[in-house]
């Protein structure tokens, strides 16, 4: 016999030889768990090896089936020892465990537990979540609280719902001051805004939910709990800011127009300034979020900057600059790297004053034109020429002494663009003389979240 078999037949006797487990070991642990907890009366639903009290021994952490409800024990094994029972919780109302989790909430050295359950009763079925911190050789509960299973958020008779986030009752678990402690924040209901579908039907979309914000008092209750720190909305919808803006012509409000005039007026300059009425592209503003930078635009060349039609201010605007009502020209902000989108605010017309809003032309129609190729056609007076991936548009008076008109226009899809173009479509005037305008202009993706 070669040397070669010689080998291949020492292994194979090895292996014939070797004894053979059926049962991988990690799950002969969790039989034994099993029996040990079945012994008193549990059903293991869901197990986790953690180290809750920092002693780097881990622990069986154990939510289990018992006759009346559902329990929380804590299990430890020591060599070869069989379980031991560390710990066992009150009984929970409670029929399935949904969630079972350990993490650092408060910043020391040991876990918090999360247990989410379902609890169904003959009229409703909740979610139940208890917080529980390690104390004393104990878990002692630092928040308890139900919520409702189901949409919390229903559609009325010909309505539609739209949600840009979560429609049920719940919770987020973040560190939102950064300080290394997590709060828990309580979704309990939700804010929404009517809108008109282009088939005429009534949208509802779920824009963001109003949260209570606990956050852990060390010096409240036996081990500390979560106490109420403030009521907080957060929208599912957030600005996207663009980096660059630019239009196809561009002409000074009147009233701005002759604010500077009369400036010059008093200066002596009697020179005409460059760039008041142009046909020639805007300037391409870049980002005019700093006042500072806008004044030094402006002593460089009183001429608008395209970014006002973006730049937070409701009295600046970005006008047409070229002879007629403006059909046709367009105004376009661009983003450094390809943005989602789900919903574009719009302000029309001069709303520097409610005189100056009077005598500005009203935009009724407009293209919204996104790098993609997507095309959203509105008509805010007749919605059968809507067009394109839209879910519904919405028209609100601005409020306060603020004059004129916000249209939303909500998307039906997320569109990844890189530019976004307003086209000037049908325009009625409302004064001989008026002005084509666009106050500002918000454009919303959908916001980061950690449920």
């Amino acid at each position: 016999m070669s040397r070669r078999a010689w080998a291949w037949q020492f292994v194979v006797c090895a292996l014939l030889t070797m004894p053979v487990s059926l049962t991988p070991p990690a799950r002969a642990a969790d039989r034994e768990l099993e029996g040990a907890a079945a012994k008193r009366g549990i059903e293991v639903l869901r197990a986790l090896s953690v180290d809750l009290d920092g002693d780097r021994r881990p622990e069986a952490l154990v939510a289990g089936l018992v006759e009346r409800g559902i329990t929380l024990s804590l299990w430890r094994k020591v060599d070869e020892k069989p379980y031991q029972q560390l710990f066992a919780s009150e009984i929970y109302d409670g029929d399935a465990v949904l969630r079972l989790e350990a993490r650092q909430l408060v910043a020391d050295a040991t876990l918090e537990t999360i247990l989410e359950l379902r609890e169904a009763s003959p009229d409703e079925t909740l979610r139940r979540l208890i917080v529980s911190r390690w104390h004393n050789a104990t878990l002692i509960p630092v928040f308890e609280g139900t919520f409702p299973t189901g949409n919390i958020e229903k559609a009325e008779p010909g309505e539609t719902i739209l949600a840009f986030g979560e429609t049920t009752a719940g919770y987020r678990l973040l560190d939102i001051d950064g300080d290394g402690q997590v709060e828990l924040m309580l979704r309990r209901d939700l804010k929404t805004v009517l809108a008109q579908r282009p088939d005429r039907s009534t949208l509802r979309a779920v824009v963001g939910a109003r949260e209570t914000v606990m956050r852990f008092d060390p010096k409240a209750g036996r081990a500390g709990e979560f106490v109420t720190r403030q009521e907080q909305f957060f929208p599912y919808l957030i600005e996207s800011r663009p980096t660059r803006f630019s239009g196809s012509s561009q002409r000074l409000p009147p009233e701005l127009d002759r604010k500077y005039k009369r400036e010059a007026i008093d200066r002596g300059v009697t020179e005409v300034f460059h760039g008041i009425h142009s046909s020639a592209p805007a300037v391409d503003a870049g980002a005019q979020s700093e006042d500072a930078g806008q004044e030094l635009a402006m002593q460089r060349d009183p001429a608008p900057l395209a970014g006002w039609g973006a730049d937070g201010k409701i009295e600046t605007a970005w006008c047409v600059g070229v002879a007629g009502d403006g059909q046709g020209q367009w105004w376009r902000a661009d983003f450094s790297e390809p943005t989602d989108l789900r919903m574009v605010r719009l302000v029309f017309g001069d709303a520097s004053s409610a005189k100056a809003m009077a005598r500005s032309n009203d935009v009724t129609g407009f293209v919204l034109v996104f790098s993609t190729g997507d095309r959203v056609t509105v008509d805010r007076k007749d919605l059968s020429f809507c067009s394109g991936p839209l879910a519904g548009i919405r028209d609100t008076p601005l409020g306060g002494d603020r004059p004129g008109v916000q249209t939303m226009v909500l998307l039906s899809k997320s569109i990844r663009a890189t530019w976004v173009q307003v086209d000037i479509g049908r325009v009625q005037r409302r004064a001989k003389s008026g002005e084509t305008c666009l106050a500002e202009a918000v454009l919303y993706g959908p916001q980061p979240s950690s449920m």
